[in-house]
């Protein structure tokens, strides 16, 4: 787990808890933090989603920027549903994160290693 700071296009930005789950598709948040966000979710696509909460949840898509500190700052498409809110924690699953950084997870030690590409 790691402390992220989530910004919306519109400027709007909160902290969070995020897991690297590397069994998420894509990146997932609770709508509750969307709606932190000031997101205007009802405007945005959305699809039915499994595996979070109940059998199917609605999760709507946006474009949001993930800041996790040291150099690992991105900018990704990710999914608000309510199947994450009693969790009250993000995912960053395989689009949108994995798919961008190099990760080493360390059981006996317990820590994740992201590698930050360089940039030309």
């Amino acid at each position: 787990m790691a402390i992220s700071t989530l910004t919306a296009s519109s400027g709007e930005g909160l902290r969070c808890v995020v897991l690297l789950d590397t069994g998420a598709d894509s990146c997932l948040f609770p709508l509750a933090i969307a709606i932190s966000l000031k997101i205007d979710v009802l405007s945005l696509p959305n699809h039915l989603t499994g595996g979070v909460g109940s059998n199917s949840n609605v999760t709507y898509y946006d474009k949001i920027r993930i800041d996790l500190g040291n150099g690992i700052a991105f900018n990704t498409y990710a999914g608000f549903t309510e199947g994450l809110n009693s969790h009250g924690i993000g995912l960053l699953g395989q689009e949108g994160f994995f798919d961008h950084y190099d990760v080493a997870f360390s059981h006996v030690r317990g820590i994740a290693l992201v590698e930050v590409p360089l940039r030309s």
